[in-house]
């Protein structure tokens, strides 16, 4: 391996090789960084979920109120995270 260069991240190691950069997560804090966030995109994915679902609630909640603008308002951000979801 000619021109590696190694240097230490806050969770493990970056390897840089002429081809490619390689992220490792070794040690203690890499460790603890698997478990809490995880190589999985499920988690991030039921997080935006549950936001658009709290978000197209108090849209509907103020269109009752009569309240076009927030409800609109609360319907975009919704719409701005399921489409964040598609393309996820």
């Amino acid at each position: 391996m000619e021109h590696e260069k190694k240097f230490r991240t806050k969770t493990g190691f970056c390897h840089i090789l002429p081809e490619k950069i390689i992220l490792t997560r070794d040690g203690i804090i890499g460790n603890v960084a698997k478990i809490t966030v995880g190589n999985r995109i499920s988690r991030i994915l039921i997080i935006y979920s549950a936001f658009a679902i709290f978000l197209l609630y108090f849209a509907l909640a103020a269109y009752q109120e009569n309240k076009v603008v927030t409800a609109l308002f609360y319907s975009f951000y919704a719409g701005y995270y399921c489409l964040k979801l598609n393309k996820a």
